[in-house]
């Protein structure tokens, strides 16, 4: 307590537009089309810092807001896309309509979306309920949270297991007895990736000549069942920490009749 800049107070809360972020990419993208359809995708590799990360986001430190430059929350280093879209041939020039309708219009689109992980896990070390700077930010409404020291990389040479996503033992608290914040930076560790296809089946059906047209479509979201982590515990000293804590949705499936007239 002897260390908080106003004795007796935890956290004071100020509301100020003094945040700035960066962001640096290259984007690529390339299409094809062709005979009953196109197929194109896209690659970005990107990097955006910033000293906020989300509106209302609070520093460490207020007396010195440059050690809350890092990551922003949003920052994704890879990010793959791709789509497509094709009518297969068969029977698309059959003279007759009973045949053609029967055989043909099927149609196939899908999408593919691939992506590293997120850079919005602070190693935090709130859950042992010490505050070494003596910076008044424990408490509810604060807005921060202390940080752990990082030791080395908890990135480097990561699991990337279940049981335990980064290199936990790269993390410790700050030596008691030092009056001095944690020195891992804000969203110093990096969450899983995904991998997602999107793909679908449709047969068209003529109904009449220049009439209206029905079409059957069986769609999948994360066609394939890929299991896709989204959060992981980065609280030292919690019991979830290190370990993987949730994850996106698992494989959907739909049936659909559209009518166009």
């Amino acid at each position: 307590n002897a260390f908080r800049p106003y004795v007796g107070y935890r956290a004071i809360n100020t509301y100020q537009t003094w945040f700035n972020s960066s962001y640096n990419s290259l984007q690529s993208m390339v299409k094809k089309t062709f005979r009953g359809g196109f197929a194109s995708g896209s690659y970005t590799w990107s990097k955006s810092l910033t000293n906020a990360g989300t509106n209302g986001a609070s520093p460490q430190n207020t007396y010195d807001r440059s050690l809350d430059r890092g990551h922003a929350p949003y920052d994704r280093n890879h990010v793959v896309s791709a789509n497509w879209s094709y009518e297969f041939p068969f029977f698309r020039h059959a003279a007759n309509s009973v045949v053609k309708n029967a055989l043909g219009g099927w149609q196939t689109s899908g999408i593919l979306a691939v992506a590293s992980g997120l850079w919005s896990f602070n190693p935090s070390s709130s859950s042992l309920g010490t505050d070494p700077a003596g910076l008044g930010i424990l408490g509810a409404g604060s807005g921060a949270t202390p940080r752990a020291d990082f030791v080395c990389d908890p990135n480097a040479s990561a699991p990337h297991l279940f049981t335990q996503w980064f290199n936990t033992s790269c993390l410790t608290d700050v030596p008691k007895g030092t009056i001095r914040q944690g020195n891992a930076p804000r969203n110093g560790i990096k969450g899983p990736g995904y991998q997602t296809w999107n793909m679908s089946m449709f047969k068209n059906f003529a109904l009449a000549e220049r009439g209206p047209k029905l079409q059957f479509r069986f769609e999948t979201f994360n066609t394939f069942n890929h299991t896709n982590w989204s959060s992981i515990g980065a609280t030292l000293g919690s019991s979830t920490f290190g370990l993987v804590t949730a994850a996106r949705s698992a494989r959907i499936a739909q049936l659909g009749l559209k009518l166009s007239f």
